[in-house]
């Protein structure tokens, strides 16, 4: 409801006749300007409200004498008479009228929702703060409220960790305290957590660990060829993880610092004493940590046998406060939020033009197809150890021999 505030002003400027006092003396009468019976007179001293006796009457016309002596009224004096006239006199009256107009406004709520922050700066919002992101889940679609940071152009928040946890079944692979999430306010003594699987390999390149205030924070490249399969997960075990092929990366700090690094399409480091820890970017192609670099893993497993891994203490290499940045030591718990972000690469026409771009990990990539029912994207797989053949069909027996075959993109 809205209120309208109207403001009319109306001046009536009217002749009225009206009947004043004025003096109209028998014989001149001097001093100031006094009042009787509630009209004006010229007559010397005080009031002569205060000298009620100090008056006579004769017909029509009222007499004054005017005699002071000190503070006393005298009867003698000099006479004034009241007599009346008619005079013009202008009044201007002004009327202020406020009127008030109620009208009724209708307002419409519509929820944004987006795959990403990332998606979501692109759209034009550019304040942080806790947004429905739309998740692909391995039980579904669903949608969460998670934090966005929108001033460093549009990183979601997938998890959090205050302390050593045995969370290497779910960690950002499943729901675990998610409303957590909706602030970058790191909760002690426990974890967080989404499934930011398909978050991570389909609506962002980045990754990047930080403190609460995201004021210190290193960030890296996610390796091109993980697939939802693979990216971060530790469940395929520490043999497969430690058979993927390493790729160098650079990893970047909030001061434009950065190192050499390792990861593979795991993101999980491979060395089997160190606990499989992940969001992994390590000092070497083996799977090794070092305190004081930009190469950092997030510790998941304390303790223990699980997936081939075991603990030596040394696969925490992460900062364990706000200000252990870059981290001290790689034994301490950690105290870091983790994010994706980055601009998303759209999806090249085939595998041939993935090479010529740089890729030259076989694996699968999404390539945009045109078809008879209009553009699409798939993932294929892409033979690059060979120059960038895409596959476009299989057959295996008589049965559904449709055409299909290695081409050439």
């Amino acid at each position: 409801m809205k209120a309208l505030g109207c403001l009319f002003v109306l001046s009536l400027a009217t002749a009225l006749k009206v009947q004043r006092d004025v003096e109209e003396p028998l014989k001149p009468c001097k001093g100031k300007e006094v009042t009787a019976m509630g009209k004006k007179w010229k007559c010397d001293g005080l009031s002569l409200e205060d000298c009620p006796n100090s008056y006579t009457s004769s017909g029509q016309n009222t007499f004054f004498q005017c005699g002071i002596s000190g503070l006393q009224c005298l009867t003698t004096g000099p006479q004034c008479k009241v007599a009346t006239t008619t005079i013009t006199t202008t009044i201007t009256t002004t009327i202020t009228t406020t009127i008030t107009t109620t009208t009724s406004t209708t307002t419409s709520t519509t929820t944004i929702k987006a795959p990403s922050c990332k998606a979501l700066y692109d759209s034009g919002v550019r304040e942080d703060g806790a947004y429905p992101i739309s998740l692909t889940t391995p039980d579904g679609p669903t949608t969460k409220k998670l934090y966005c940071d929108m001033r460093n152009g549009g990183w979601t928040l997938i998890g959090q960790v205050a302390g050593k946890a045995a969370m290497y079944d779910g960690w950002v692979r499943a729901f675990k305290n998610e409303q957590n999430l909706e602030t970058p306010q790191i909760t002690s003594a426990t974890w967080a957590s989404i499934p930011a699987v398909d978050l991570a390999v389909n609506h962002a390149t980045q990754v990047r660990l930080s403190n609460e205030d995201i004021s210190k924070w290193v960030k890296w490249e996610m390796d091109t060829s993980r697939t939802v399969e693979t990216w971060w997960n530790r469940g395929d075990g520490q043999s497969s993880i430690n058979q993927a092929t390493d790729h160098a990366v650079k990893v970047y700090n909030q001061d434009g610092g950065s190192s050499n690094c390792y990861q593979n399409k795991y993101g999980i480091m491979q060395i089997s004493a160190h606990g499989g820890s992940y969001p992994s970017a390590q000092v070497n192609g083996a799977g090794n940590t070092s305190p004081g670099d930009n190469c950092m893993s997030v510790g998941v497993q304390p303790s223990g046998t699980h997936d081939g891994y075991s603990q030596n203490g040394n696969g925490y290499d992460q900062p364990d406060s706000n200000s252990d940045w870059p981290n001290g030591d790689y034994q301490s718990p950690p105290f870091v939020n983790v994010w994706v972000g980055g601009a998303v690469a759209p999806a090249a026409s085939s595998c041939k033009a993935l090479y010529d771009s740089g890729v030259k990990e076989d694996g699968a990539y999404p390539i945009s197809l045109t078809t008879p029912d209009g553009p699409t994207t798939k993932k294929l797989y892409c033979d690059m150890k060979n120059g960038g053949w895409t596959l476009i069909g299989q057959v295996a027996g008589k049965a559904a021999m449709y055409d299909g075959c290695w081409v050439d993109g």
